[in-house]
């Protein structure tokens, strides 16, 4: 888990710039994320080699066990997050008529979209339930376009941005919703 874990330093920081209004801060925070990523690569490193590795267990123990743990708990608070900005803009999209009014629920619950998919694919086969899938990717896609755009990091091409991805909205929910009454 050692290199996974260094490497997320790095994800973290492109993901913090990527809410970013600021065009030195999108440039400059992955390099801010490189910082730990080394400084833990070198860390590991000289625990397993210096002193006949003397040290590694009690940096993996006091370091880097600590941080995988920090990571998963970092990595459940993002999925709530997610989770919260699909489920704030969904009403949204219903009163625009690009969703129905019965799948909002659906939508903005993940055991909702999970179910949703088990019983399509059990109802009306697998390419049935990839096209609920991909149906429920692209209205995520356009809810977190949606909150960027609210907070003003969604950059100069956010309008054709946010047209294509209604566009595929439509198309996506048309091809679901063909692909079940198919089979």
């Amino acid at each position: 888990f050692a290199h996974p874990l260094f490497t997320v330093f790095i994800g973290i920081a492109v993901g913090w710039a990527s809410r970013k209004p600021s065009t030195a801060a999108r440039i400059g925070l992955p390099f801010v994320g490189l910082v730990p990523a080394v400084g833990l690569h070198a860390l590991w490193n000289a625990s397993a080699t210096r002193d006949g590795g003397a040290a590694f267990l009690p940096i993996y123990v006091a370091v880097m066990a600590p941080l995988f743990l920090g990571m998963i708990g970092l990595a459940l608070w993002q999925r709530r997050r997610e989770r919260r900005i699909v489920a704030t803009y969904v009403p949204h999209f219903v009163d625009a008529g690009w969703v129905a009014p019965s799948e909002a629920p659906l939508l903005a619950d993940m055991k909702g979209r999970r179910r949703w998919r088990s019983a399509v694919k059990q109802q009306s086969g697998p390419k049935a339930a990839a096209a609920v899938g991909e149906y429920q990717n692209a209205v995520t896609e356009l809810a977190f376009l949606a909150d960027r755009m609210v907070r003003g990091t969604a950059g100069p091409a956010a309008d054709r941005w946010h047209a294509e991805l209604v566009s595929t909205v439509g198309g996506t929910r048309a091809k679901a919703v063909a692909a079940a009454q198919i089979a």
